[in-house]
């Protein structure tokens, strides 16, 4: 999904489209890969999809936290 805003809202009203066209709650158990963006997060958890940590996001994030512990 391309957006411009990282805002809930957008997300929510993303899911609430592809729920209806695609009955997104019978992929119960297909999993959806995201950055942990907060907003598009909290949708996913709402209509209780499985939910993956991208490990690509996940390990810059780790990067960036040991870069950080290290200029301490």
């Amino acid at each position: 999904m391309l957006h411009k805003s990282k805002k809930t809202e957008r997300h929510e009203e993303f899911f609430r489209i592809a729920d209806k066209l695609l009955n997104l709650k019978s992929l119960k158990n297909t999993p959806i890969t995201t950055d942990r963006e907060i907003g598009i997060t909290k949708p996913i958890k709402e209509l209780n999809l499985s939910l993956v940590i991208c490990n690509n996001h996940l390990i810059r994030d780790v990067k960036r936290w040991i870069a950080k512990k290290k200029r301490w």
